[in-house]
Formats: structure tokens, sequence, C-alpha cells
């Protein structure tokens, strides 16, 4: 089975987006800063309508906004969401910071409005969860105090789940070795880290050594390939794993 994570930057390189997937044929897609609705909208690529496209791409889906706002005569609801080809047989969101924002204008405009899905699929009778986050953004990918405490809840969902296989992936806007990143330790493992992984933004920002994009696995997962993809299709990159789930593990609960 194949991941792939990434922030789509709203969806301004769109056509590139859809050749990567098309080309990596992910089993599940996690995306954040997608917008879904623009259908009377036109405008360069498609950018408003690229939940609706990637939509094409895979048999379920779930999105997650975090605001909506009126352009030309369409609602257009920006936030996250996962794709996938396995039936998703339960999901759940919430806001981890802020809150959701209904008639989005430059006065009304919450800061950091950010959400975490919880999505359970049926891979072929064993279920497995998604995590799909677009974290709290500071100045500094290290972090601050409040970046701990909005990724302790995110922690906490996990822990919730209990022993079971657990996929969290999304845009964390902060990086392995930051205090925030902590709260997992001794529950996931961030592949971003043990790979070393430089960073996960492309050229078309004008940063360097950022990898803030990140895919975790609990013991229940077994990693067989782990990438960072080159290709330009965002301003971050997309990160690939392929894996299995444990099978073993799954029949000693």
């Amino acid at each position: 089975m194949k991941i792939m994570q990434l922030n789509v930057w709203l969806g301004r390189l769109t056509p590139l987006i859809l050749q990567l997937v098309q080309q990596e044929k992910p089993d599940i897609l996690t995306v954040q800063e997608v917008f879904r609705g623009g259908l009377d909208v036109k405008f360069p690529d498609n950018m408003f309508t690229i939940f609706e496209q990637l939509d094409d791409l895979f048999a379920f889906s779930d999105f997650s906004p975090a605001h909506s706002t009126q352009i030309a005569h369409s609602n257009v609801k920006m936030g996250i969401a996962t794709f996938s080809n396995y039936p998703i047989t339960a999901r759940r969101d919430f806001f981890t910071s802020g809150q959701y924002v209904g008639d989005l204008t430059r006065e009304s405009y919450v800061e950091n409005s950010r959400t975490l899905q919880v999505i359970e699929l049926d891979v072929n009778g064993t279920a497995l969860h998604i995590l799909n986050h677009h974290g709290y953004w500071t100045r500094d990918a290290m972090g601050d105090s409040v970046s701990v405490e909005k990724m302790q809840i995110v922690a906490d969902t996990v822990k919730e789940l209990g022993d079971v296989p657990v996929i969290l992936a999304g845009d964390f806007n902060v990086v392995p070795n930051s205090p925030a990143m902590r709260v997992f330790d001794g529950l996931l493992t961030d592949l971003a880290a043990t790979h070393n992984v430089k960073t996960t933004l492309s050229p078309l920002r004008n940063l360097h050594d950022i990898p803030c994009d990140h895919i975790m696995i609990n013991r229940h997962i077994i990693e067989r390939d782990f990438r960072v993809e080159n290709d330009v299709v965002s301003d971050h990159l997309a990160v690939i794993l392929e894996f299995e789930i444990n099978q073993r593990t799954e029949r000693s609960n």
C-alpha cells in the first residue's frame, strides 16, 4: 500500500499535482490547503475545484473545512482532505486551534484555524486509522509553547484510539527536533526524523532545511519504502510511504 502526504498550496499548480498523483497512484492521499466548491469560478488551473478533481481519482474521500468564502457565485470552502481507495467506515474531525468561519473576510479571518481528521478505513477486513492534520503555525519552525499544547491534542487523540494500526500525516509546521514533536515519543515513529529528511519545502519557497511535513506510524505499520518526492507541484514536497499492516501484531491483540 502507498500513502502520499502533500500540502497542495491552495491548488496553484493543480495540473502538476494531478499528474503526480496519477503517476504515483497512492492508495491514500492526505492534503492540506485544499479548496472545494468553486465550480462556478473561472480561474487558471481550476485551483478552486482541486478537491473535486482529486476526488475523481479515488473511490472515497472526506473533507474538513476550516473556513468558507464567496468567490464569484460559489461558496468556496478551504480545509484538509483525505482520499482513499479503501472504504471509509468511520470519520470525525475537530479544531485543534481556532474555529470555523462561514463567511471569511479580511475582518473575520481567524489566525491558525487548524483541524484534525480521524478516518477509519476498511483494508480488506482490517481497520486502518488515518489521521490528517494541519499544524499550528509560527514563524519559527521550532514552534512555541502553544505548538506543544496543540500537538498534545493530536497525541491524545492517537492514544484514545488504542493499540490499533495508525498513520498520522500532515503539514505540522514544525520540524522533527521541535518540542512539539516530543509529545509523540514512545507513541509514534516520525519517518522524517528516522530518515534524516533535510526539507519538505520546494524551491518555490525561499526557505531551506525545514522538514515540516510528516508521516508517522505505530508498531502495527511496516515501512517498506519512504521518500520525499522532488517534483515541484506545490510550495511543499510530497512525502510518500509504502507500507504493510503488520498482521502478526494485529493477531496478537
